[in-house]
């Protein structure tokens, strides 16, 4: 039969007590070091965490930088239209243009079975072969082009092919190295909207390849390049919700989204502009690569400003009754501070110092 149970002495059951409140605070401490070490931006020093001979733990204040931005991928792209048809059959054998520089009339762009193409100044497409005697509006925008390029100075009739139009016209075809016979070929001219431009040769148009009358064979690529975030539908809201901040390789410039559109992938694509809804590139687009793959640059949206100072683990931070916030002197003072910044447990204040020690919240006994 079991004896009677005899209680432990008080001694030893204190002392069993105060192991216990000891592995508590032990891990408060260490949680409070986790709190300290958490951060969003830049890693801030080391507080001390100290547990007094009276069991109240305490943190040294220190200074840090506190701030948190969610990141963002902004990709660049230089838009092409399609512009100009050819007229010429055959093999590309040679290309002039990049896109890089823009082109004025008269401009070889390209080579036919190594004849030469350029670009004129005009809405009619070439559709044939322009001799003289004839007329038209095609006529008129190759004497146009010869008045461009330099070599139509003399009167001749507007959209009639006289003889000073067919002179002109030899004179240009031997300064481009071609049988100056005055014919001008329905394959020798492109013509576009507007020029000065920046054009490319179109995606399916390329050395080697081969063209056909009426294909489309010149892009006019865009005068700034197309910035943009694309995020799914959900995130739209999250992206517009705070300061965007775009790391250019000229510098980091502050970015709006000016438009918003649906891929085909069901994703939203956001267009970035500068606040005054000016190219978010500036005076710098040329220098945004013409590859997609290249012309990525990171993004941030603010969710908590940068702030340094002094700087404690918000769970030593409290708010009181009428809504002021405090901190805790290890002798149990109360004193007020302000809060700056806060991030991932920790929170830049003012009304402390650098080097004073506060309490952990829970650590008063």
């Amino acid at each position: 039969m079991r004896g009677p149970r005899r209680d432990r002495p008080r001694d030893a059951r204190e002392s069993v007590h105060a192991r216990r409140v000891l592995w508590g605070l032990a891990l408060v401490g260490a949680a409070g070091v986790g709190f300290v070490c958490a951060r969003a931006t830049l890693q801030p020093p080391a507080v001390d965490v100290v547990a007094s001979g009276d069991l109240t733990v305490t943190v040294t204040v220190v200074e840090a930088t506190v701030g948190r931005s969610v990141p963002y991928v902004v990709r660049g792209e230089w838009t092409q239209t399609p512009a100009g048809a050819g007229a010429s059959e055959g093999v590309v054998t040679t290309q002039h243009v990049d896109g890089a520089e823009a082109v004025i009339p008269g401009t070889v762009v390209y080579t036919v079975d190594l004849r030469p193409v350029v670009v004129g100044l005009g809405e009619v497409p070439s559709f044939r072969d322009l001799s003289q005697s004839m007329q038209g509006r095609d006529v008129g925008q190759v004497q146009a082009l010869l008045r461009e390029t330099g070599h139509l100075t003399a009167a001749a009739g507007d959209g009639i092919f006289d003889e000073v139009t067919a002179s002109a016209v030899r004179e240009w075809q031997r300064s481009l190295g071609v049988e100056a016979d005055g014919i001008v070929r329905a394959g020798d001219v492109v013509y576009l909207p507007s020029l000065p431009a920046r054009i490319v040769l179109d995606d399916e148009v390329g050395v080697g390849s081969r063209v056909s009358v009426g294909q489309p064979v010149l892009d006019i690529v865009s005068d700034v390049p197309e910035l943009s975030i694309t995020v799914s539908l959900d995130e739209v809201e999250q992206v517009t919700s705070g300061p965007l901040t775009v790391a250019l390789d000229s510098g980091p410039v502050e970015a709006v989204v000016a438009s918003t559109r649906t891929t085909e992938s069901g994703d939203a694509l956001l267009v970035l502009a500068a606040p005054d809804g000016s190219a978010l590139c500036g005076d710098r687009c040329a220098d945004v690569p013409r590859d997609p793959a290249a012309a990525t640059y990171r993004a941030e949206r603010v969710v908590v400003p940068e702030a340094t100072g002094s700087a404690v683990p918000t769970s030593a931070v409290r708010t009181s009754g009428d809504g002021t916030t405090f901190v805790t002197t290890p002798a149990g003072e109360r004193r007020a501070v302000e809060v700056r910044a806060q991030g991932d447990g920790l929170t830049v204040v003012e009304g402390v110092d650098v080097g004073d020690e506060v309490r952990l919240i829970g650590s008063e006994p």
